[in-house]
């Protein structure tokens, strides 16, 4: 009975081992295409346009905070935006996890273990390299994630400016 249990726990995970590999590959993959640190680096030249826009909203929504910031605040409004846009940042850093499995998930759906196996291995190439370098397609579906990810981290980043520049300005 012992040897029935050992030999159906081997052959479990001897069926689990392509599964495994293919999660394997397909986290490596996402982490090595690095979309998560894209985004970031990709949203950097949109942080002023989207600060002059929080604060268009903030003064529509009659926050009395931004009558503060202008008048009595240290830096001004210039300031409060420097500081959303490193709270922007800071909380889009959290969402890169999510994003990553995200994509992982999507290679996993859209590739069997062995050609993810093989993807792996050709992207560490430098015909691989140049490859992600120039990837555009499944620009579409990353751009969801991407926006699902700046929407989150933007829901987050308005509150927290709020608070620090409470502390800080005043």
């Amino acid at each position: 009975m012992k040897r029935f249990f050992l030999a159906a726990a081997a052959a479990a995970t001897l069926s689990l081992s392509p599964l495994c590999a293919q999660a394997d590959d397909a986290d490596d993959l996402a982490r090595e295409i690095g979309v998560g640190g894209q985004l970031i680096q990709n949203i950097q030249p949109l942080l002023p346009m989207m600060s002059n826009q929080v604060v268009t909203q903030f003064k529509q929504m009659g926050l009395p905070l931004m009558d503060r910031v202008e008048r009595d605040g240290k830096g001004g409004l210039p300031r409060f935006k420097e500081i959303f846009e490193e709270e922007f940042v800071a909380a889009l850093q959290t969402q890169v996890p999510e994003l990553d499995s995200n994509v992982a998930q999507m290679f996993r759906d859209m590739l069997t273990a062995q050609e993810l196996k093989d993807t792996k291995a050709f992207v560490n190439t430098p015909a691989g390299k140049k490859f992600l370098g120039a990837l555009t397609g499944a620009q579409g579906e990353l751009q969801k994630f991407g926006e699902k990810a700046g929407m989150r981290a933007g829901s987050v980043a308005g509150p927290n400016a709020i608070e620090r520049a409470e502390k800080e300005m005043f």
